[in-house]
């Protein structure tokens, strides 16, 4: 499994919040209906109390919430895009987060959690978009701009 077959038009959301926890519950809402999940409000709390332990403010103006829950029946990637930015993320640069890859998968399927976390690590140390995602105009245009990276 990859990034690319994890991600989709309807998976990406333009923030209007501008708050950490906020931000979060806007891109749960994405995943209202879904089948991928048991429990939504179960997997809310698992993610919330991942970000509890050490925030995923990684830097340049990214972050990447990440869980594994018994509540996933599949993984599944959310993006959202901050235009406004969100400056309570806690990043590890201090910056504010614009855009969230939130990464969830079953708890049983830690070689695919390491494999997806790893290799958006490297993708956003390698190729920042940061820039460019803030200025798509629709999940479209964005999704159009993440395929190509």
């Amino acid at each position: 499994m990859t990034f690319q077959e994890l991600l989709n038009p309807q998976s990406i959301c333009f923030l209007k919040a501008t708050q950490k926890k906020d931000a979060l519950e806007e891109l749960f809402q994405k995943l209202s209906g879904t089948e991928k999940i048991t429990d939504i409000q179960k997997l809310k709390e698992d993610l919330f109390y991942r970000e509890r332990l050490m925030s995923t403010g990684i830097g340049q103006n990214v972050a990447l919430p990440h869980v594994r829950s018994k509540q996933v029946i599949s993984p599944l990637l959310l993006v959202g895009i901050s235009p406004a930015g969100i400056s309570d993320y806690d990043s590890m640069d201090a910056l504010p987060v614009h855009l969230i890859f939130l990464i969830a998968v079953s708890d049983s399927q830690q070689s695919e959690y390491f494999y997806l976390v790893s290799s958006l690590m490297r993708k956003i140390k390698a190729k920042p978009i940061t820039n460019t995602l803030i200025h798509a105009i629709h999940a479209e245009a964005a999704f159009s701009i993440l395929k190509e990276w």
